[in-house]
C-alpha cells in the first residue's frame, strides 16, 4: 500500500491516491461528518460504519482525547489500510472486517478494487472511465481537491478501474455488537455504506436507540430511503438536518445529521 502525506501534514496508508485526496477534502477540509453541531467529546465512543481506510477514525481521534472508535470495513484492501492507519496514529479502536446490516451472517459484496469508495451490496455509481480530461477540467479538480503541484490529475483519473468483483463478506448487526462489546453509549454513529444505510439503522433494536447520542449518515436516496431514514430518526427523538453532499452534486446523495432534541439549542 502506498503512503501519502496529505495537505494537513498527516501521513496515511492508502489504496488509491486519488480516493485518499477525495477523502481528505471531504473529511478534513469540509468536515462533512462534523457539521450542524455534531461533536465528539473527550472519552467519547464513535461507531464508524463504512470506514474505508480509516480517515474518519483518525479525525475522530484527533478531535478529542481518549476517543474509542469501532470501525467496520468489508473491503480487503481498505481494511488493511484501516488497520495500518489505526496503528500509525495510535487510534484506540476495534476494527472489524465486516459489513453492517439488519441481518447477521454472510452476504455477497460488490467490491471495486480500483474504486473502493463505491463498493457495497448494490452496484456503485456509474463512472465513465477513459474520458479525456482537458486542462480546464484538470485545473478545476486540482483546485477543488487542493492537490499539490506535483500530483498529475490525469494520472489519478487513469488509475481508476471500476471493474467489480463479487466477494463473500461477514455481516453484523449493531445491536449484536453493542451486546458483544459491552457498549452502553455511542456518542456518534457515522454511516456511509453506499445505498444500504437504512439496513444498518434497522439493525439497531428499539431499546438500543437511547444509547446513541448523534448520527451522521450519507444517504443515497433510492426508493424513498431519504424520507424513511429521516422519519426513523425523528421517531427516535432526533432533530434531523438534510443537505445535498456538495462533493458529488446531482447524484441524489445527501448528508443527514441528527442530534437529540434535548441537545439542540
Amino acid at each position: 500500500m502506498p503512503e501519502l502525506t496529505l495537505q494537513n501534514g498527516i501521513t496515511v496508508d492508502c489504496v488509491h491516491i486519488g480516493e485518499t485526496y477525495f477523502l481528505h477534502r471531504e473529511i478534513f477540509m469540509d468536515r462533512c461528518y462534523l457539521g450542524h453541531g455534531i461533536t465528539i467529546p473527550p472519552g467519547g465512543v464513535v461507531f464508524d460504519v463504512g470506514a474505508n481506510i480509516g480517515m474518519f477514525a483518525v479525525q475522530a481521534a484527533l478531535e478529542a482525547p481518549d476517543v474509542t472508535v469501532y470501525a467496520f470495513e468489508p473491503g480487503p484492501l481498505p481494511y488493511a489500510a484501516l488497520e495500518a492507519n489505526i496503528a500509525r496514529h495510535g487510534v484506540k479502536a476495534v476494527a472489524d472486517r465486516a459489513a453492517v446490516s439488519d441481518t447477521a451472517g454472510s452476504r455477497k459484496l460488490i467490491y471495486y478494487p480500483g474504486a473502493t469508495l463505491i463498493s457495497g451490496f448494490y452496484p456503485g455509481h456509474k463512472i465513465e472511465t477513459g474520458t479525456q480530461i482537458d486542462e480546464e477540467s484538470s485545473a478545476g479538480i486540482r483546485e477543488y481537491l487542493a492537490l499539490p503541484d506535483d500530483v498529475d490529475v490525469k494520472e489519478l483519473a487513469a488509475d481508476m478501474d471500476v471493474s467489480p468483483e463479487t466477494i463473500d463478506t461477514r455481516v453484523v448487526r449493531l445491536s449484536d455488537v453493542f451486546r458483544e462489546q459491552g457498549v452502553t453509549k455511542v456518542d456518534l454513529l457515522k454511516v456511509d455504506v453506499e445505498k444500504a444505510e437504512l439496513e444498518v439503522l434497522r439493525g439497531v433494536e428499539d431499546d438500543d436507540w437511547a444509547k446513541i447520542g448523534q448520527v451522521v449518515v450519507e444517504v443515497e436516496d433510492v426508493d424513498g430511503s431519504l424520507g424513511m431514514i429521516t422519519s426513523l430518526l425523528a421517531s427516535k427523538g432526533f432533530t434531523v438536518v438534510v443537505e445535498e453532499n456538495s462533493m458529488i452534486p446531482g447524484y441524489g446523495v445527501y448528508l443527514l445529521t441528527a442530534r437529540r432534541m434535548s441537545e439542540v439549542k
